[in-house]
């Protein structure tokens, strides 16, 4: 199909017939097309990553480069030659060059440059990438959605659900209006693009019979917001709730809303779940301080194993001192999401929290991450981030958690459960949800209303066309109206024998300009005219000036001025790669206004580029600004006493600095500095009647570059020895094993005593609140009784201690006589005899025991 967008052959009828596999040279050269709305495509399929390939030409090109070759139906090959592109044929080099485009010399769908099994209309660069080649395709915005389209659904979708096709192609065409004249990628991170399929006959009928209709909001075209995704699970998700950016206000056509359809479309992703087991490897009895006796021959659950094979990659993507070292995952020790039992508004953040214990192994020097005393250390990786994150880190295995959308987030004795709807991101239009409802009988634009409420569809006239212009004389003096039908208002009076411009001629009114302006005319008054011509006003460069820009750090804005009627495109480049196209429109001569949100963009220099395109000429208008970065606050050399704390705080910025006291049941306000840059001491008092507990110093800088908050922590334990918590004790062959937990910083001592006086000192060492473990072996000491001293001494000196007693070698009797202050507890632990099992011997209905009473304490 011819499209009216083509461009014109130089000497069209000096072409001549070529024969079939040949390359031929032509005089005066072939035009290469201009293109209305363009768009550029790096196709990044990994067949094509390599220094050489074929493909295959169906139909007539030439090269830019040098436009008076002619390649016709044929295999070629193009090769990276140290950076040097080289076109082949037959092994014969047909040119050379730095980067070599081929385009065809008659713009239609028949003509066609396939790579592999994908075929692709328009231009086809190569360019060197490294020592691969790297092929670019350059092609009309509506053939770009042809294979747009058919990538994200099915072409047979159009038997049932065309209405679903087209709203696919609508949406597509909306998110890429943006991309024009841009180079983007044919994957996810843009749309999926995979060439031109003449075959599908649905898809050309989808994107044809949509043609230039995009969603606007308030009359602008909303672009890349105009997001999709697989299926919503049921429930549509806003851009807050999955992507947590800005608030939904200010994108209040991306909301949380019940979506039916999607429910009901039944596919395997409406509804999902998995399962990961909370214990993954027992440490009881093994060696710790030898872990290369027992590293390779345990492992985590064979049921989890795709799971945590994927978590330990989450760990090492956050934990990057561990990217190169084997982990193995003790227990999953948390694990919960935002689920549909929480209150969930558009302005909600999806959220999870996961927290692991894990161990690991540096394979590169053969080494271990230990404890001061020599034993393996127990790791923890604890994170809070979106939902979204999880997902797109595929965080437990492809296909996994498979949306934001959680259903329910739970959990039992043994494992967690999570179950969810949908795939991707669940925001805007859900393709099985589309599908759903064409089935279902509804159109294009319902589907396009339900996903994107509020929203309108646009006809965008392209932007150039070589189509004919069409132009009729009035009859007899008719008014101009605003709209289609006599009631319209009266914009002006054509004259008779006027000429005007016919834009549209769908109904009985004609959409016309004349002298600028535009409105109706019904048809019956005026003339086509068949063969006068308008004559061709004289070309006249564009004319723009940008008068001012300004920024407030959250937006920016400013004005410029045009000299005629020109098309308008104002783009926002920035750092880190920033490059958002902010307008794009057809506008009258005069002053207009741009302007936009950077309230999540980078700090650092931007420029406004604004261009203005007419009668094929173009001009660019720069405007520079900068957005400053928020100020930066570090808290240093914190201290605290049970009546005091003091510390250093450092701003970089002039900056209203505020300081905070923030603790169990009370908030005190420190400090306040008006104008503060640099250094500067601050402290407290903390007094007595102030709960122990944790403490926090928030610090508060603000200007008008932006608010930085920073907090750091201390604990107050006034007179509150050292809980020493004991977590679990084994003892096996010689070798014992244990761990603990402190609630405060304190020094720690661990002993081994034993028989003939025995006292070992095994650890010795301040150390923060937390879990921690000991291990040792007893396998040359005397047998005998023995038992694990755990002293703590907190920063108060007040001390605390516990004692595990256990025997070694000896024979235990088989009757114990209770003594005065026994307890069950206590005589277990004492004889190394588990409770259960006294409690069985005995047929004990209490666990309350009576001095002189005989218990059976061995089978």
């Amino acid at each position: 199909m011819k499209k009216p967008t083509t461009y014109v052959l130089s000497m069209a009828l000096s072409i001549s017939l070529l024969a079939p596999y040949s390359a031929t040279v032509k005089a005066s050269g072939y035009t290469e097309p201009s293109y209305g709305s363009p768009i550029s495509v790096r196709l990044s399929y990994s067949a094509f990553q390599k220094p050489s390939y074929t493909f295959t030409i169906s139909g007539n090109y030439s090269l830019k480069e040098k436009n008076d070759i002619a390649l016709t139906n044929g295999t070629y090959t193009i090769k990276n030659n140290n950076n040097t592109i080289e076109l082949l044929q037959d092994s014969n080099v047909l040119y050379s060059g730095s980067q070599i485009t081929l385009f065809p010399v008659d713009y239609s769908r028949t003509n066609t440059i396939q790579l592999g099994s994908y075929k692709f209309l328009g231009n086809m660069t190569f360019r060197a990438n490294g020592s691969n080649v790297l092929p670019v395709n350059t092609l009309e915005q509506e053939d770009y959605l042809l294979g747009v389209v058919s990538s994200e659904m099915s072409d047979s979708w159009g038997t049932t659900g065309m209405e679903a096709l087209k709203a696919q192609a609508i949406t597509a065409r909306t998110y890429s209006n943006g991309d024009i004249g841009d180079e983007i990628d044919n994957g996810q991170s843009y749309q999926v693009y995979n060439g031109y399929n003449a075959s599908y006959e649905n898809v050309k009928n989808a994107v044809d019979s949509t043609r230039k209709q995009v969603i606007t909001y308030n009359g602008t075209p909303i672009n890349t917001n105009a997001v999709f995704s697989s299926s919503n699970g049921g429930t549509m998700l806003s851009k807050v709730n999955s992507w947590g950016t800005a608030s939904w206000n200010s994108i209040p056509y991306l909301v949380r809303n019940a979506d039916p359809y999607d429910a009901r479309s039944a596919t395997s992703n409406t509804d999902w779940q998995f399962t990961l087991n909370k214990s993954q490897i027992s440490l009881n009895g093994l060696d710790l301080k030898n872990p290369q006796v027992w590293w390779n021959n345990i492992q985590e659950s064979t049921a989890d194993a795709s799971k945590i094979s994927s978590l330990k990659n989450f760990i090492k993507k956050y934990q990057t001192e561990y990217k190169n070292y084997d982990l193995k995952i003790v227990s999953i020790d948390q694990l919960d999401f935002t689920d549909q039992n929480d209150l969930i508004s558009n302005d909600t953040q999806l959220n999870g929290n996961i927290k692991i214990s894990y161990l690991a192994y540096n394979p590169s020097t053969n080494t271990y991450v230990k404890n001061t005393d020599g034993t393996i250390k127990v790791l923890t990786f604890a994170k809070s981030t979106r939902t979204y994150d999880f997902y797109l880190s595929n965080a437990f295995g492809s296909g996994m958690l498979k949306s934001p959308n959680i259903k329910t987030s739970s959990s039992t004795s043994t494992q967690y459960v999570i179950t969810g709807g949908g795939w991707g991101h669940g925001i805007g239009l859900s393709q099985w949800g589309a599908y759903q409802r064409a089935k279902e009988g509804q159109k294009a634009t319902d589907i396009i209303s339900f996903y994107y409420p509020g929203t309108a569809l646009t006809t965008v006239q392209p932007s150039t066309s070589n189509a004919e212009t069409i132009y009729a004389t009035a009859n007899e003096p008719i008014n101009l109206r605003s709209s289609a039908s006599w009631s319209g208002s009266v914009i002006t009076v054509v004259q008779t024998g006027d000429t005007v411009q016919v834009l549209d001629t769908s109904s009985d009114w004609y959409k016309v300009s004349y002298n600028s302006k535009q409105g109706y005319v019904n048809k019956d008054y005026v003339t086509i005219k068949e063969d006068t011509p308008e004559p061709t006003a004289p070309t006249v460069s564009p004319e723009a000036s940008v008068l001012s820009v300004t920024n407030d750090q959250s937006t920016f804005h400013g004005e410029y001025t045009i000299a005629q009627k020109s098309d308008v495109s104002v783009r926002l480049i920035g750092p880190n790669g920033y490059n958002k196209l902010t307008f794009l429109a057809t506008l009258e001569a005069g002053k207009y206004s741009f302007g936009g949100p950077i309230s999540q963009a980078p700090a650092g220099d931007y420029t406004v580029t604004i261009t203005v395109t007419s009668n094929g000429k173009s001009v660019v208008r720069t405007a520079n600004f900068v957005k400053e970065a928020a100020p930066t606050v570090t808290i240093s050399n914190l201290s605290a006493t049970d009546t005091t704390f003091s510390g250093q705080l450092n701003v970089n910025q002039e900056s209203k600095v505020s300081v905070y006291l923030n603790g169990p049941n009370v908030q005190k306000f420190i400090y306040y500095n008006e104008a503060l840059t640099g250094n500067q001491t601050f402290g407290g008092y903390i007094p007595t009647n102030f709960s122990n507990g944790l403490y926090q110093v928030k610090i508060v800088a603000e200007n008008e570059n932006g608010t930085t908050t920073t907090v750091k922590e201390f604990n107050i334990n006034r007179g509150i020895p050292t809980q020493i918590a004991l977590k679990t004790f084994s003892f096996t062959n010689g070798t014992y094993y244990g761990t603990y937990q402190i609630d405060q910083e304190s020094l720690v001592a661990v002993y081994l005593k034993g028989p003939n006086g025995l006292q070992k000192l095994t650890y010795y060492q301040t150390i923060k609140p937390g879990t921690y473990a000991y291990a040792g072996n007893i396998t040359n000491f005397p047998k005998g009784s023995y038992s694990i001293v755990i002293t703590a001494k907190n920063k108060q000196n007040i001390n605390s201690s516990t004692v595990t007693n256990f025997s070694y070698g000896q024979v235990v009797s088989k009757s114990y006589t209770v003594k005065l202050g026994d307890t069950l507890w206590g005589i277990s632990r004492k004889l190394n005899v588990p409770t259960t099992s006294i409690i069985s011997w005995n047929n004990l209905k209490t666990t309350s025991l009576r001095v002189g009473q005989v218990l059976k304490v061995a089978s």
